[in-house]
């Protein structure tokens, strides 16, 4: 499954996996700083 791939290899890299309702997210009108917010999460695949 993919959710235990991505667990164990969190596990194994020290990482930290956040998970949310991402529903809409691009449908908020946030602006400049939702943008900023949103592209400075850490990803690392």
């Amino acid at each position: 499954m993919i959710t235990i791939a991505i667990a164990e290899k969190a596990e194994e890299e020290n990482l930290a996996v956040a998970a949310g309702d991402l529903e809409d997210i691009q449908d908020q009108g946030n602006g400049k700083t939702m943008n900023w917010r949103l592209h400075s999460f850490p990803l690392q695949i």
